[in-house]
């Protein structure tokens, strides 16, 4: 989204050639309501990978992630 957003500021001042124009509101008003909105959930997870013992060199190692959501809502009774 940043680099969007840089990219159409560096066109847009060139209207008669190009559009770009039109999508600096646009991006800069997303970029705007996601900040805001970020602010308003603040997520706290924790992740650990469950490996398994021993793996082999040159094989696809498969293993689990556990997430675990430590935000205060969200915690089960």
């Amino acid at each position: 989204m940043l680099v969007a957003l840089v990219l159409v500021a560096l066109l847009a001042p060139d209207t008669d050639n190009n559009v770009t124009y039109q999508a600096l509101p646009l991006l800069l008003f997303l970029m705007v309501v996601a900040v805001c909105l970020s602010r308003l959930s603040r997520g706290r997870f924790s992740a650990t990978r469950v490996l398994p013992r021993f793996g082999t060199a040159g094989r696809p190692l498969e293993y689990r992630i556990v997430v675990k959501n430590l935000s205060p809502e969200h915690r089960a009774a």
